[in-house]
């Protein structure tokens, strides 16, 4: 059993999330699996399985990462705008109420 030093990994692919290098590692060995056959890769390592092919090839460094990141999603989005519909839609009646409260100042002052 072969066992690899995930700070190096982590170091090498700037993932420093467990879970995250976790699902980039499975994916990695995905892709080994997948093209086992067109390049031999499992075929010059005999005996040896995909995911720890693709732990090698992260500790060695000779896998990069590039993460995308995710806009917020619409659903926060469109509930950030309705809360400030919301807030603006308060102000006007507080301006309102106060216009009132000061109109009926006046006309008792009458």
């Amino acid at each position: 059993m072969n066992f690899h030093n995930l700070d190096k990994i982590m170091d090498n692919v700037n993932v420093h999330n467990k879970y995250l290098l976790t699902a980039i590692i499975a994916q990695r060995a995905r892709q080994i699996s997948e093209v086992k056959g067109v390049n031999g890769i499992l075929e010059k390592h005999p005996g040896e399985k995909a995911i720890s092919l693709a732990l090698c090839d992260m500790e060695d460094g000779n896998v990069s990462v590039q993460l995308q990141t995710e806009t917020i999603p619409d659903a926060i989005e469109n509930e950030l705008e309705s809360e400030a519909a919301f807030e603006e839609e308060q102000k006007k009646l507080e301006r309102a109420a106060e216009k009132k409260s000061s109109g009926s100042a006046d006309s008792r002052r009458k």
